[in-house]
């Protein structure tokens, strides 16, 4: 007969076992492209994490996120409900949305913006959370043109997203004012904006300056500008302002990432938790977790389809206030600040910057099949092969562009701009 000991000791692994067996497995969540765990997007996203578990997690179970290889070529991960990344290069994001549509697998795009992700390219199962070009561009436009200011020139990080940001303002602003002049495009390689690139500036005699550089480019280029004579100094519109860790000229006009009231609570939380205070990755990376776990709370199901259904019009409070997962294009509202650098920004709701409803249709365009071109009759042949090869010299002839033609008028549907 076994001993009182022996007998408490056997029930009590039995109750462990039975506590273990009956444990939920966890729902996977996949980070392509995954970021180190001390990036910002990385705390964000980890901080979400950590509420959404102490809470009991979803649907019963804890969530869990695990880095996905997406260049191994293999099948779909058959334990991922859910995939996302941090990445803000167009190039990472577009190859990480293609995959997910391969896959068929919903995937959240945390940080990028180029509009090909929602339009040229977008597809069923593809969702973004920060604003797009063209709304990043229209929140931008309208204190670009109260400058009244007709020569511009570009500057801008040779990149996808600098030459997609360059070209829809340079479209934009043309739309809407006929007499802007874009007077030079100047291309700039990272580590390059030195003392040279302010001469070629000079050089195009702009009135103002369109400034899409990237972090320490951007920086650099404000240093050199802050040292020249206060009267030297043209006016600026900037598209990452949040990338300027200093101080800018007097009036400078930025979109950026700005404190608000409604902030307080996120701020004072990932402050305590991590002993700085949050960029805009960090609350990217924390709204994209927040948002993957609504979407399985709506589904209430794992299944891909399911989500992808929730997810399109998905509704979410976040530290910005309420957003929403537009239904036609999967774009969701989230803001961002604007104003002049030395003076307070202000938050311009998402859903105030987006193309309407129309337009966004013609842009995805995803059920319409192509138009077979219409037939030429023989006696204009001749002549149209004539016209092709000169336009074929032409086009050699003239430096490639980013094509913007789809949406270059695409500001002017608004009623009316957005401040």
């Amino acid at each position: 007969m076994p001993s009182p000991v022996a007998f408490v000791l056997g029930l009590a692994l039995l109750a462990g076992s039975a506590a273990h067996a009956e444990s939920p497995a966890p729902i996977r969540l996949g980070e392509a492209h995954a970021q180190p765990d001390t990036s910002d997007f990385g705390q964000g996203w980890r901080m979400a994490l950590d509420e959404i578990n102490q809470a009991a997690g979803v649907l019963g179970r804890p969530l869990e996120v695990v880095a996905v290889d997406l260049s191994s070529g293999e099948a779909r991960p058959a334990d991922i409900a859910l995939l996302f990344d941090g990445v803000s290069d167009s190039a990472l994001a577009l190859q990480a949305s293609r995959q997910a549509a391969a896959w068929r697998l919903p995937y959240l795009a945390g940080r990028a913006q180029t509009d090909r992700l929602i339009w040229q390219e977008g597809n069923r199962y593809t969702f973004r959370l920060p604003p797009s070009t063209r709304m990043r561009i229209a929140a931008l436009a309208p204190r670009a043109l109260a400058l009244r200011q007709k020569r511009w020139a570009l500057v801008y990080t040779q990149s996808q997203r600098g030459e997609e940001e360059a070209a829809t303002f340079a479209s934009m602003m043309t739309a809407f004012q006929s007499k802007t002049e874009i007077v030079s495009r100047l291309a700039v390689a990272p580590g390059q904006a030195d003392a040279e690139l302010l001469r070629a500036v000079g050089e195009s005699r702009p009135q103002a300056l369109f400034l899409a550089l990237d972090g320490p480019d951007l920086a650099a280029f404000t240093r050199l500008v802050l040292e020249q004579p206060p009267a030297d100094r043209l006016p600026a519109v900037l598209t990452h302002g949040e990338d300027l860790p200093g101080p800018a000229p007097a009036g400078w006009i930025a979109a950026a990432h700005g404190d608000s009231d409604s902030q307080a609570g996120f701020a004072s939380a990932y402050t305590a938790r991590t002993g700085r205070a949050p960029t805009l990755p960090a609350l990217q990376g924390y709204i994209t977790l927040q948002t993957l776990a609504q979407a399985l709370r709506l589904a209430q199901s794992t299944d891909a389809e399911k989500l992808a259904d929730a997810l399109q019009g998905l509704q979410l409070d976040t530290p910005l206030g309420p957003i929403q997962y537009r239904k036609i294009d999967h774009q969701s509202t989230m803001g961002l600040f604007v104003g002049a650098w030395d003076d307070a920004l202000r938050y311009i709701d998402g859903s105030r910057l987006q193309l309407p409803d129309g337009a966004a249709y013609r842009m995805r365009d995803l059920s319409k099949p192509a138009r077979p071109a219409p037939a030429v009759p023989e006696a204009a042949q001749e002549n149209t092969q004539e016209a092709a090869q000169e336009n074929t010299q032409e086009a050699a002839r003239t430096p490639p562009a980013y094509d913007v033609s789809r949406f270059a008028s695409g500001g002017a549907a608004l009623s009316a701009w957005p401040d």
